[in-house]
C-alpha cells in the first residue's frame, strides 16, 4: 500500500487548460470581438479631403483663373494659365503617388484645344469644332486605355478605372482577404490615418482597386463597358459636330446645336453610367464582403 501511494504522489498531475491561462485571456474568450461593420460612407468621408483637393485643383481654379485673368490679359494666356493647375497636379500624383489623374487630364485637354482654337479665331465658325476637336483627343485616349500596355510594373487599364480610385475611394478594412499588397511593404497602416496626405491615400486606395480589378472579374469588365461607353458618347460628338460645321446653317444656329449634340449625348450617357456604376458596386461588394 505504501509502494502504490509513494508511485502516485511521483506521477504527474493533468493540468488543466484554464488553470494555466490568464485572466486577461480567460476573459478574451468570454468576450470575443466581434467584427467591426464599416459604412461605405464612413469611408468616403475619411477621404473627402482627397475629393475635395481634386475638384477644387482640377475645376475650380482653372474656372476662376480664366474669368479673372482674361480680364486683364490674351484669352490664350488666360486659358494656358488656368490650364497649369491641373497640370502640376497630374506631374505631382504621378511621380508622388503613382497615379494617373483622369481628371485633370480631361480638363488639360480641355484648356489645351480651347487655347489653340482661341489662336485661330480668325474664323468665328471654328468655335463649332472645339468641343469636337477635344472629343477626337478624348477618344484616342479612352481607345489607347483598352490596350493593356505594360511598362515594367505597371499596367495601362481603361480610363474609368482612374475615375473609380479618384471618386469612390475603398480601403482594405472592406474586403475580407489579406491579399492586398503592392509588393513593396507599402505601409497601409499609416496610410489609414485621419491625418494622412490626401495624395498619398490616393496611392493606398489604388491599391486597394488593383486587387479588386485583378479578382473580381465584374469590376473589370464594368471598367471596360464603361471605357467603350464613353468611346461611344465621343465619337457622336466628334461625328455631330463637324456635321454641322460643314453643314449651311448660320453661325448662331450651328453653335447653339453643336451644344446640344455635346451636352444631350453627356447627359444620356451620364444616366447610363450611374446605372453601370450602381449595378458594379452591389456586385463588387457582396463578393468582396462574403
Amino acid at each position: 500500500m505504501k509502494e502504490i501511494a509513494n508511485s502516485s504522489l511521483n506521477e504527474p498531475r493533468a493540468t488543466s487548460y484554464s488553470s494555466i491561462i490568464s485572466p486577461q485571456e480567460r476573459t478574451a474568450e468570454s468576450n470575443p470581438v466581434q467584427p467591426v461593420h464599416i459604412s461605405t460612407w464612413h469611408i468616403f468621408k475619411r477621404h473627402l479631403p482627397n475629393l475635395i483637393l481634386t475638384i477644387i485643383v482640377d475645376v475650380i481654379l482653372p474656372i476662376v483663373f480664366y474669368f479673372v485673368l482674361q480680364i486683364y490679359i490674351a484669352p490664350v494666356y488666360a486659358i494656358s494659365i488656368a490650364a497649369s493647375p491641373p497640370l502640376i497636379m497630374m506631374i505631382i500624383k504621378c511621380m508622388w503617388s503613382h497615379t494617373f489623374d483622369a481628371i485633370g487630364f480631361i480638363v488639360v485637354t480641355a484648356l489645351t484645344i480651347s487655347a489653340i482654337v482661341t489662336i485661330a479665331i480668325d474664323n468665328p465658325r471654328i468655335m463649332i469644332i472645339e468641343k469636337p476637336c477635344t472629343g477626337v483627343v478624348l477618344l484616342l485616349a479612352f481607345i489607347i486605355s483598352l490596350i493593356p500596355i505594360r511598362v515594367r510594373n505597371f499596367k495601362l487599364k481603361p480610363i474609368i478605372f482612374y475615375f473609380y480610385v479618384e471618386l469612390l475611394p475603398m480601403e482594405k478594412i472592406q474586403i475580407e482577404t489579406d491579399d492586398v499588397d503592392d509588393g513593396n511593404n507599402f505601409d497601409y497602416k499609416e496610410l489609414t490615418e485621419d491625418d494622412a496626405l490626401p495624395i498619398k491615400t490616393e496611392r493606398y486606395i489604388s491599391e486597394v482597386y488593383e486587387w479588386i480589378y485583378e479578382h473580381c472579374p465584374n469590376f473589370r469588365l464594368c471598367c471596360y463597358q464603361l471605357t467603350i461607353l464613353w468611346c461611344i458618347n465621343f465619337s457622336i460628338e466628334v461625328v455631330g459636330g463637324f456635321l454641322i460645321y460643314f453643314s449651311n446653317l448660320n453661325l448662331n444656329a450651328a453653335v447653339i446645336y453643336a451644344n446640344l449634340v455635346v451636352q444631350g449625348s453627356r447627359i444620356c450617357f451620364a444616366i447610363i453610367t450611374i446605372i453601370f456604376v450602381i449595378r458594379e458596386r452591389r456586385e463588387t461588394l457582396r463578393k468582396i464582403t462574403r
